[in-house]
């Protein structure tokens, strides 16, 4: 017996029309944006009611509403149908700009990470790339271990990379700063939500508040992602606990 079972079917072919239905209206709409990757959602032409259901003229079903936006399909099929909960990750976050795909961010920690903010993604696996939410899509369902060729532009010259999928640590409901995959996640205020035990021994705790790295001060995951990718350091943290303040050094 299927333990996913579920009363609407997933049907991946591109639908004409959609509503969001709850159990007491239905509004009919359309997608405006598609979902990129784990931190950016989906968006409706219609103000959403949450929680309810995005289906199609037919019923299949094309995305569930959320408080954070909606979940499309691609994802909710992927759930259903894989044996494991992992996403893969290549060590970059992408945007849409002037039709093409952009590095937004790069992991630097991520060992081997050969690209940087600001690069053009033009292929992966040989396959041309015009959408950013297409593109996160194939790198979050890649196999963690696999191997894959991504073509790049940065200024006027053509790169490809070899790359391997690693295992995605951050997005989604949790924090993305990339320090999740030493062991540090956080809230929207950059509060502590969990810490790996190799943290254990500087005392951190949960609610612990981060107010500056490297003596500069940070407000929210974007700048504190921001400084990491730039300058790859985090071994000075400044902390406030209950109104005190104090330095951990990692060493």
């Amino acid at each position: 017996k299927n333990p996913f079972a579920y009363p609407f079917d997933i049907n991946m072919r591109l639908q004409l029309g959609t509503a969001m239905v709850t159990e007491k209206i239905a509004k009919e709409g359309r997608f405006v944006r598609n979902q990129i990757g784990l931190n950016s959602l989906a968006l409706y032409s219609e103000s959403l009611i949450y929680p309810a259901l995005l289906t199609s003229s037919c019923c299949s079903l094309e995305g569930v509403v959320t408080q954070r936006g909606i979940i499309q399909k691609e994802y909710l099929n992927h759930f259903v149908s894989s044996k494991s909960s992992e996403y893969g990750d290549i060590g970059i976050r992408v945007k849409n700009e002037k039709s093409f795909v952009i590095v937004s961010a790069s992991d630097p920690f991520m060992q081997g990470n050969p690209f940087k903010k600001g690069d053009c993604i033009v292929a992966f696996d040989g396959k041309k790339i015009q959408a950013a939410s297409v593109l996160m899509r194939k790198i979050l369902f890649s196999k963690v271990g696999s191997k894959h060729s991504v073509k790049v532009k940065r200024g006027k010259n053509f790169i490809t990379y070899k790359v391997t999928t690693h295992k995605r640590f951050g997005g989604g409901a949790l924090s993305d700063t990339f320090l999740e995959q030493k062991g540090l996640f956080f809230d929207k205020q950059l509060r502590l939500k969990k810490i790996a035990s190799v943290f254990a021994k500087y005392g951190l705790k949960i609610g612990d508040k981060l107010i500056q790295i490297n003596g500069v001060r940070v407000k929210n995951q974007k700048e504190l992602r921001a400084y990491l990718q730039t300058y790859k350091d985090y071994s000075s943290l400044l902390f406030e606990r209950n109104g005190f303040q104090f330095f951990v050094n990692i060493k």
